[in-house]
C-alpha cells in the first residue's frame, strides 16, 4: 500500500538549520568581539594620548621651574653689577619664550603633530595668542574659580585630537610692572613686543592657560586596522570550527537521524517496510531513539498483520449498527427531522434549517427530502407561524425537551411534537399527524354544543306558555306571537305533517259529490 508524502519543498533540513544557526551566532559573536576590541583600542589610544599630554605638560612645567629657581636667579645675580635697568633678554628672562622656542625644536625633530601652547588673550607674543576655543576656556576660568582643566576629543581640519586645557598663571603683584602700563615695563621689553600687548592686567586675573593637543587619527586608524585583522582571524577561525563541527555533527547526529527519517518515509510510502530496522548508533541518546524506532516498527508490523481482520470485524459491526439505525430511521411511523436553528445578531431565533428527514416525514407533510434538506423553513414554508420558531429556539437555548400540539397553517394539519436538543444549536423533532383526531374532537364538541342547545330548547316547553285564546298563537321569548307549529318546531324535535280532521273537512267539503262518494266507498277516511 502506497501513500503520498506531503510536500517538503519549503522545509529546511535539521542540518542546514543548525549550521545556519551556529553560523549566525558565530558572526554575531565576531562582530561583538570586533566592536569591543575596536572600542578598547580607541580607549587605549585615548589613555596613551593622556599620558603623552601629561609628559609634555610635566616637561614644560619642569622648564618653567628650572628658569624660576635656577637659571634666572643665577643670571640675575651674575649680571646685576653691569646690567642696565631697561635691559630685557627673553631667552633667559622669559621661561614662556624658552618653552615656545624649545617646542619649535621639538617639532623639527619629528613631533610636529603634537601641539603645545601657553595661550593668553592679548598675549605678549602673537605666537601665544589664544584661538577662539582657547579664548572661551580662559573666559570661563575667570568666571569659575573651581574650573581647573577641561579635556575633550576635538576634530580639527578632519583630524581627531585629544585636547587638554589647563589653568595657567595667575597675575600677582610682582608681575604688574611688566603688565600694567608700557611706561613701567623695561624699555627692552617694549621695544621687542611693542607698547600694546599684554598690558592692562590686574591682580588675580587668570592670564594664561596651557593648551595641549595630541593627535588621535593615526591611533584610531591603527586601532581600526588591528580590529580588522582581528576580525579576519576570527572569521577564519570560525570557518575552520564550522567545518569541523559540521563534520562531527553530520557523523554523530545527522546521519543517524537521516537513516531513521528515510526508513520512516519508506514505511509511509509502503507499509511493507514495517518491521524493518535501522542501525543503532553508539551514542546514548540517538541509540535509544533508534532502538525505540525499531521496536515501534516491529509492533506496528504485528498490528498491521492483524489489522485487516480487525477492520473487517469492526466494519461488519458498524454496518450492522448502521442497518439497525437505518431500519429504525426509515421504519418509524412517526415523522423525524433534524434541524439547525438560525439566530440573529441579538441571539434571537429567526429561522431554522432542515438537516435530515425520514420517509415518515415525507408521507405526513407531503414534502420531499430532496426539496427540504439544506433549506430553511421560511424558504420552504414562508407562511410558517413565528410560534414554531420561538418554541424550537427555546429548546435550543435552554436544552429542555418539550412535548406540545400545534397547528400548521401552511400544511393545514395538526401535529403532536416531541422536541429535544441533540447538539449545540440543533434540535430534533419526532411528530405525528393528529389532524383526524382533532377533527373528531372538534365535531364532538359541536355535537355536544348542539345537544346542549336542544336540551335547553326542550326545557323551554315546560312551565307556563302564553297562548292566544282566540287564534291560539304562542308568544315567544322575544315577545313576538308565533303559530303553534312553528314555535314547537323551534323548541323541540317534533316534526309537523299537514292533515285535516273529519269535522273540519265536513265543514269545508260537505255537499260536494266527490267528497260524499269518497266517504261512501272508503277512499276518504278519518
Amino acid at each position: 500500500m502506497k501513500k503520498k508524502q506531503g510536500s517538503n519543498k519549503h522545509k529546511i533540513s535539521l542540518s542546514i538549520c543548525l549550521n545556519l544557526s551556529i553560523a549566525v551566532v558565530m558572526i554575531l559573536v565576531s562582530i561583538f568581539i570586533f566592536m569591543i576590541d575596536k572600542a578598547h583600542m580607541k580607549k587605549q589610544a585615548l589613555i596613551e594620548a593622556q599620558e603623552k599630554a601629561k609628559i609634555i605638560l610635566d616637561r614644560n612645567l619642569a622648564t618653567h621651574t628650572f628658569f624660576a629657581k635656577q637659571l634666572k636667579p643665577a643670571v640675575f645675580k651674575l649680571s646685576d653689577p653691569y646690567r642696565p635697568e631697561d635691559y630685557f633678554e627673553p631667552s633667559w628672562m622669559s621661561s614662556t619664550y624658552a618653552v615656545r622656542e624649545i617646542d619649535k625644536y621639538f617639532k623639527l625633530l619629528g613631533s610636529k603633530d603634537f601641539y603645545y601652547k601657553e595661550c593668553a588673550i592679548n598675549a605678549r607674543s602673537p605666537e601665544n595668542e589664544a584661538d577662539a576655543f582657547e579664548r572661551s576656556f580662559l573666559q570661563d576660568l575667570n568666571t569659575d574659580p573651581l574650573l581647573k582643566e577641561r579635556t575633550l576629543i576635538r576634530e580639527v581640519d578632519g583630524q581627531y585630537y585629544f585636547m587638554i586645557l589647563k589653568r595657567g598663571e595667575v597675575m600677582v603683584q610682582s608681575c604688574l610692572r611688566c603688565h600694567t602700563i608700557p611706561e613701567n615695563a623695561p624699555k627692552g621689553l617694549s621695544d621687542m613686543y611693542g607698547p600694546e600687548r599684554s598690558f592692562g592686567r590686574k591682580v588675580d586675573d587668570v592670564v594664561s592657560a596651557i593648551s595641549i593637543k595630541i593627535p588621535l587619527s593615526k591611533a584610531y586608524a591603527n586601532a581600526d586596522k588591528y580590529s580588522r585583522k582581528t576580525l579576519i582571524v576570527l572569521a577564519l577561525s570560525f570557518c575552520f570550527l564550522m567545518v569541523v563541527q559540521f563534520l562531527i555533527f553530520r557523523f554523530f547526529m545527522v546521519e543517524p537521524l537521516s537513516r531513521i527519517r528515510k526508513k520512516a518515509i519508506q514505511i509511509i510510502e509502503n507499509d511493507e517496510h514495517l518491521g524493518e530496522e535501522v542501525p543503532v548508533p553508539f551514542t546514548h541518546d540517538l541509540g535509544e531513539m533508534a532502538t525505540a524506532f525499531n521496536q515501534m516498527s516491529k509492533k506496528l508490523r504485528r498490528h498491521v498483520d492483524n489489522l485487516e481482520q480487525i477492520v473487517t470485524e469492526r466494519t461488519s459491526e458498524l454496518n450492522a449498527s448502521n442497518e439497525q439505525y437505518k431500519s429504525l430511521f426509515n421504519g418509524m411511523i412517526n415523522g423525524f427531522a433534524l434541524h439547525e436553528i438560525i439566530f440573529d445578531n441579538n441571539n434571537r431565533p429567526i429561522d431554522y434549517k432542515f438537516l435530515a428527514v425520514n420517509p415518515a416525514f415525507e408521507r405526513i407533510t407531503g414534502l420531499k427530502a430532496k426539496d427540504v434538506i439544506g433549506g430553511t423553513v421560511l424558504g420552504i414554508l414562508p407562511g410558517t407561524e413565528k410560534s414554531w420558531i420561538d418554541k424550537y429556539g427555546k429548546v435550543v437555548l435552554s436544552g429542555d425537551s418539550v412535548c406540545f400540539e400545534n397547528y400548521s397553517v401552511e400544511l393545514d394539519k395538526y401535529f403532536y411534537i416531541s422536541a429535544y436538543r441533540p447538539a449545540k444549536n440543533h434540535f430534533a423533532c419526532i411528530f405525528e399527524d393528529i389532524t383526524e383526531k382533532k377533527k373528531v374532537e372538534i365535531e364532538r364538541e359541536k355535537l355536544v354544543v348542539a345537544l346542549q342547545k336542544s336540551l335547553d330548547e326542550i326545557k323551554t316547553l315546560r312551565g307556563i306558555i302564553p297562548i292566544c285564546s282566540t287564534c291560539h298563537k304562542i308568544r315567544n321569548d322575544e315577545g313576538f306571537w308565533q303559530q303553534v307549529d312553528q314555535y314547537i318546531s323551534e323548541h323541540s324535535k317534533a316534526v309537523f305533517s299537514h292533515g285535516m280532521c273529519m269535522e273540519c273537512s265536513d265543514k269545508l267539503y260537505s255537499g260536494q259529490d266527490w267528497y260524499d262518494e269518497g266517504k261512501k266507498d272508503g277512499t276518504i277516511e278519518e
